[in-house]
Order: C-alpha cells, then structure tokens, then sequence
C-alpha cells in the first residue's frame, strides 16, 4: 500500500470520527435544551413524554400527573422570575448609571430571545 493511501486513509479516520463526535453532542444538547434551558411547557412535554414511556402510564394517570408536573414548573418559573429580579434590583445597587442602562439593555435583549424560543417552540408543537 502507498503512502498516500495510508495518509488518506487515518485522514478520513480523523474526519469520520469527527463527525461521529459531533453527531452525538448535537443529540446530546438537544435533548440537555429540552430538558433544561427551553420553556416550561418543552420542559413539562418532556417530563411527560419520558414519564409515559418509561412507566407506561394509562390516560387518566397522564392528566393526573402532567397538572402536577405543571404546577410545578410554574412555580419554578415565578420563583426564579422573582430571584432575578431580586438579583437585578441589587446588581443596580452596585453600578453606575451608564452601566444601568446597558444592563437593561441586556435584560431586555434576553427576554426577546427567550420569548423567540417559546414562540418557536409553541409553533413547532401545532404542527
């Protein structure tokens, strides 16, 4: 066997393995958003889904369950609502005006990409 097939041979090794790699820490972060850093409501879709499969619960436990799971997602949103606030309220105590104001500007940035996220996310579930 030449060289060069050698060469190209552990190259294509090196290239196949990459992409393995990368294939598998997409599926890996997307199933982490789901369950962590996307909305209440793909966050409860999820809970389900993996409760349902793995317990194989029957219909009525579903809507038992899912209200639980919902109230609790919801509290956990208004808790952690009321926790940055708090944090922004005495990060405002410790800067100065020009710092304020680009604080805001990053507080209202993020709220329009989390309400992107869940518009998008509501939108993909009605199809």
């Amino acid at each position: 066997m030449s060289k060069w097939k050698q060469i190209l041979g552990v190259a294509l090794l090196i290239l196949l393995g990459g992409l393995a790699g990368s294939l598998v820490t997409k599926a890996y972060l997307v199933r982490w958003h789901l369950l962590m850093g996307s909305s209440p409501h793909a966050r409860t879709d999820y809970v389900m889904r993996r409760l349902s499969r793995d317990l194989n619960l029957r219909d009525d436990q579903k809507t038992k369950i899912e209200a639980i799971v919902k109230q609790l997602e919801e509290e956990g949103e208004k808790r952690k609502r009321e926790d940055i606030e708090r944090m922004m309220k005495e990060i405002n105590a410790e800067i100065d005006g020009d710092q304020q104001k680009k604080l805001e500007f990053l507080k209202k940035r993020a709220e329009k990409r989390k309400r992107k996220l869940e518009e998008s996310y509501l939108r993909q579930g009605m199809d």
